[in-house]
Parts: structure tokens; C-alpha cells; sequence
């Protein structure tokens, strides 16, 4: 019985690894920018898991706000 419940806990701590693996810098930072920008939680999301291009994209099309800080 033991053994039962030792696995079980061993896959739980392998899923939560496997996310965490899986939602990496870009996946934050553009959920962050979406935010910050459209004040969604369903647009953040979805611009987190565009990741990298909402990053990219945002920084082509809002690049007058980056401006004043160089």
C-alpha cells in the first residue's frame, strides 16, 4: 500500500516540474506587458502563451514608449 502511494507522489512532483519547465521567461514577461498594456486577464493569457512573438511584436509596434528611456 505504501508503494501506492509513494508513485502517486512521485508523478504529482514530476507534473509540477514539467510545468514549471514549461512556462519560462518569455511566457511571463509577455503576460506581464499584456497586463500592463490591456489590463485583460484573458488577453494576458493568451499573450503568454505567444510568448516571444507578443514580446517581439509589442517592442516593433510600442517602440515610442521604450524612446524616452534611452
Amino acid at each position: 500500500m505504501d508503494h501506492v502511494k509513494d508513485d502517486v507522489c512521485d508523478h504529482s512532483l514530476e507534473d509540477i516540474g514539467m510545468i514549471g519547465r514549461m512556462i519560462g521567461l518569455g511566457n511571463i514577461l509577455a503576460a506581464i506587458i499584456s497586463w500592463v498594456t490591456w489590463h485583460s486577464i484573458p488577453w494576458a493569457i493568451v499573450h503568454g502563451l505567444c510568448s516571444y512573438f507578443y514580446i517581439l511584436y509589442w517592442a516593433l509596434t510600442q517602440s515610442h514608449l521604450i524612446a524616452p528611456l534611452r
